[in-house]
């Protein structure tokens, strides 16, 4: 969900034990400085998918839709209606 999303990769790094390091040492950014049009409510389901911590995380596939159908329940505009994948660089829209 953080890639499409953002379209951006949660971390980065050139090999593989970097990025492993990056994963467990580094803070992940924010999904809504990357886009500004994520609603809070999505950036928190994201985010909390991305805990470091196990147990902070969804115990269960049941558990992420009932917070993913509160969520859209919660949201003023409909879902099909927003816009989540950010703007390309030069400020046009991503296909």
């Amino acid at each position: 969900m953080y890639r499409l999303t953002t379209a951006a990769m949660p971390f980065q790094a050139p090999t593989t034990s970097l990025l492993l390091e990056a994963i467990v040492r580094h803070t992940l950014a924010s999904p809504q400085s990357l886009n500004p049009a994520l609603p809070t409510q999505f950036e928190r389901v994201i985010v909390r998918l991305l805990e470091k911590e196990p147990g902070r995380r969804h115990s269960s596939a049941d558990e992420l839709l009932h917070e993913l159908e509160r969520v859209r329940a919660s949201l003023s505009t409909p879902v099909s209606a927003l816009n989540f994948v950010p703007p390309a660089e030069g400020g046009r829209s991503s296909p």
